[in-house]
This record gives structure tokens, sequence and C-alpha cells, in this order.
């Protein structure tokens, strides 16, 4: 007499989802995108910078002799996810 083997629905049907290729590359893709909106909302706030260069004597009078150039930046990060 052969004994079937004890298997259930839940079981098989678990162990088919386990086992495709395409249902773990749509969790890979699921859990890529929830890290972009992790790191999108991380990033909210606006960066500032302030940079001051030094400038020598040994300019061009055009440029102003001596005078410290300087810029300001604000950037602000706009989450985008594809």
């Amino acid at each position: 007499m052969s004994m079937l083997p004890l298997w259930n629905l839940d079981m098989l049907r678990k162990l088919a989802l386990e086992n495709q290729p395409e249902i773990a590359s749509v969790r890979l893709r699921t859990q890529a995108t929830a890290w972009k909106i992790e790191s999108a909302s991380l990033s909210r706030m606006p960066d500032l910078n302030f940079n001051r260069f030094f400038i020598d004597d040994n300019r061009l009078p055009s440029v102003g002799v001596g005078q410290d150039a300087w810029s300001l930046e604000a950037m602000l990060n706009i989450p985008f996810i594809a």
C-alpha cells in the first residue's frame, strides 16, 4: 500500500510562491521602491552652503584685486520615484 504525502493546499501554495523567480523579482522591486520612498522622506530638508574664496593681490584689475569672492547655494531635493 502506498502512502500519500502529507501535503496540504496551503503548504503547496507557499512552496510554489517561494520558488517562482518572477515573484521574487517583484518582491525585490517592491522593497527597492520602499527604500527609495524612505530615502526621499529623509532628504526633504534643503541644503544651504556658503563659500568664501580668498583672492591674492596677483589678480587682474578687472577682477578686483584683493576682493574675496563668495557664493551662496541653496539646494532642494525633490523626491522622484520611478
